[in-house]
């Protein structure tokens, strides 16, 4: 499949489709992903780094149905093939808008791989994504530790509790109610 154009419009049969109704649209690697999509002048990417390839379609495919008319989404399944991605953005020119990486990737932790980010694209959006807690509320208490000194100290610019996690969706539709 291509990746060369928006996701919404990535059916390769001209048919346009909404981005989470192609289950095969984020499960190609991120360095084959890139090299498609430098075929033609692009709009910004939206980068997507997690080891768990269900919370990795799950954040991707959110991303897509909100930015897919302005961003392109790319999503790589390691440290090393998020690394590898935007080394190659950066060596053609594109312009890398957001980085959301998993805090617990296996070859690299999610802060410091963010951390190198920000030295690949000056003034780019570091989030780190966290997994709900035991806790199941909207603070990751268990996360605190880490996520408090990196942001103080400019190594991310937010977190965000992973989306499609059950106690999750459970809470939001509580705090919904009247």
């Amino acid at each position: 499949m291509r990746h060369d154009r928006h996701p919404a419009e990535a059916a390769g049969d001209g048919e346009h489709r909404p981005a989470d109704t192609d289950p095969d649209l984020f499960t190609a690697n991120a360095a084959s992903q890139i090299g498609n999509m430098m075929t033609e002048a692009n709009p910004p990417v939206l980068l997507v780094v997690d080891a768990h390839p269900e919370e990795l379609a799950t954040t991707a495919t959110a991303l897509a149905r909100r930015f897919s008319a302005d961003y392109r989404i790319a999503t790589a399944d390691s440290a090393a093939a998020g690394l590898d991605a935007l080394r190659r953005l950066t060596d053609h020119g594109e312009q890398v808008t957001l980085v959301a990486v998993d805090q617990h990737l296996p070859d690299l932790d999610g802060v410091a791989f963010l951390e190198r980010t920000a030295a690949l694209h000056r003034g780019i959006a570091r989030v780190l994504l966290t997994a709900m807690d035991e806790h199941h509320t909207r603070i990751p208490f268990t996360e605190l530790p880490t996520l408090q000194p990196a942001i103080a100290l400019g190594q991310i610019d937010f977190f965000l509790v992973k989306a499609g996690s059950t106690p999750r969706s459970r809470s939001t539709r509580r705090s919904r109610r009247p």
